[in-house]
């Protein structure tokens, strides 16, 4: 038996049709089963409104593939998931189904099938990009702070997985996971600001961010970049009294991490890295300019804000600025190299000779950088 070619999406009709041959097909239709789930994958994507007006069917033919003895079939239901939380990540879909992706993620994240876990890992992630914004009323800031609590405590153990495609997923989802925290903290009035630890983020919870942060920072370079965006958010939500008291520790090895990937890492992980010190340097207290990592650090973004790609050029400039006050950028000496590296940088911005014609267009924003 063999399902149409067409674009499943195409079909009004085919949420049903497919719900109806994975409840009629057996266990030894296999071929049949996976074919269907790959046209719900279709419609995931491309018509997410269909599965939507079809949420009670999708959901119970999830919950039944999820128990499935054949991991084949887990992982292709846990897709359909993943398909339809990415192809929603913009829309208002009700809170029912988010939560319901979100626990169906959150149950087969430890299936011993990497990729039902992969898929699993990217599902959360996309869960949690879907609320980094500040439009979300208190109340769901609050609902979502509880389901960040779950996804925090499930993510860094994956990021340690020994199948690549996992910790990938999950280096990414931990990097969204802190792009949440940070949004929902930020995103208040001071009268209903969100308290991250009356909500469940307690310094235990910190610290295995932290650390998982920093394995996906030095880890494949499709992780590195996750890595560093993570590390450069966990800072920013840091309570003053525990970013003070391992500052010898964490901080210094956290640092350590992002100065490697600026000076190191591919492309994507070189700028990520300098956005992370960004959003380390708008700490207020964060332990710059006295301590003994501050000279290397400003050192590397003075030779980013030369790379040849512009990218990593704009965002080394903006961490050159990002400091609050002067005493941030340490000696008088760091200053002066500071401004140099500035100056050169500008006074050789034209110099594209090893520059691809897609770095043309940001030259203009390094320039007003």
């Amino acid at each position: 038996m063999s399902l149409p070619t067409t674009d499943a999406s195409d079909d009004p009709h085919i949420v049903g049709i497919m719900i109806g041959l994975l409840t009629r097909a057996g266990g030894e239709h296999l071929s049949v089963r996976l074919a269907a789930f790959d046209a719900l994958c279709s419609v995931a994507r491309n018509a997410a409104g269909q599965i939507r007006s079809r949420w009670s069917a999708v959901d119970s033919a999830l919950r039944t593939a999820l128990k499935d003895g054949n991991e084949g079939i887990r992982a292709a239901s846990m897709k359909v998931l993943e398909q339809y939380a990415h192809s929603c990540a913009t829309s208002e879909d009700p809170d029912q189904q988010r939560y319901a992706c979100l626990t169906f993620a959150l149950g087969i994240s430890n299936d011993e099938d990497p990729a039902a876990k992969a898929a699993a890992c990217r599902t959360l992630g996309v869960k949690e990009r879907n609320h980094s914004h500040n439009s979300r009323p208190l109340t769901a800031a609050l609902q979502d702070m509880f389901f960040l609590i779950d996804v925090a405590a499930i993510v860094p153990k994956h990021v340690l997985d020994p199948a690549l495609n996992v910790r990938t997923r999950a280096s990414w989802a931990l990097a969204n996971v802190c792009d949440a925290l940070v949004s929902i903290r930020e995103s208040h009035s001071e009268e209903e600001s969100v308290s991250l630890e009356d909500a469940g983020v307690t310094d235990e919870v910190l610290i295995a961010l932290i650390r998982a942060g920093l394995a996906s920072a030095k880890d494949n370079d499709k992780c590195r970049s996750n890595g560093v965006r993570a590390l450069g958010n966990i800072v920013r939500i840091c309570p003053r009294p525990v970013l003070l008291r391992e500052a010898e520790r964490f901080v210094k090895e956290i640092v350590g991490a992002v100065i490697k990937n600026v000076e190191n890492g591919g492309v994507k992980a070189r700028w990520n890295a300098c956005y992370a010190i960004t959003n380390m340097l708008r700490t207020p207290f964060f332990p710059m300019g006295r301590s003994t990592w501050t000279a290397p650090l400003l050192t590397s973004l003075c030779t980013a804000v030369s790379c040849r790609n512009f990218k990593v050029r704009i965002a080394a400039a903006g961490a050159l600025a990002a400091p609050t006050a002067r005493e941030m950028y340490g000696t008088r000496e760091n200053l002066r190299a500071v401004v140099r590296g500035v100056v050169d940088a500008f006074e050789s911005i034209d110099e594209m000779g090893d520059v691809g014609f897609g770095e043309y267009k940001y030259r203009e924003q390094l320039v007003l950088q």
